[in-house]
């Protein structure tokens, strides 16, 4: 039996497609904006494109906080926020790699559009 509790990227898609969000549909075909969106989703979209840089920048300084107690941490640790960062890479390994290969599928697919779309219009590749 399939588990039918949406995913957070179902709900993300679900939101984008409600009536009013159009803005942010078209938004989101830049990577830069639909990787922002992706990191500010808490279950509810921004209003407007100010909106989802506040709220992105807001995350960034959360992680910003992170990152000086993950300094701290390193100190206590007799180590460095390098070494710190270079193991969590090997460890994490092609992981950007796969991220890259998906992004084309996933802008694809929150869009709506099995082609690519232009700001004038839909490209001659779009597959309906």
């Amino acid at each position: 039996m399939k588990n039918s509790t949406p995913t957070p990227a179902d709900a993300l898609i679900a939101a984008l497609h409600e009536p009013g969000r159009e803005n942010l549909l078209d938004l989101v075909q830049n990577p830069l904006c639909l990787t922002m969106l992706c990191m500010i989703w808490d279950g509810s979209l921004p209003d407007t494109q100010a909106e989802l840089y506040q709220r992105y920048l807001r995350k960034i300084y959360e992680w910003n906080q992170n990152l000086n107690d993950l300094e701290k941490y390193a100190e206590v640790g007799g180590t460095n926020t390098t070494k710190l960062k270079q193991n969590l890479n090997r460890q994490l390994g092609g992981t950007g790699k796969g991220c890259a290969e998906f992004a084309p599928a996933a802008i694809s697919v929150i869009t709506g559009f099995g082609g690519r779309a232009s700001r004038g219009g839909i490209r001659s590749d779009f597959v309906g």
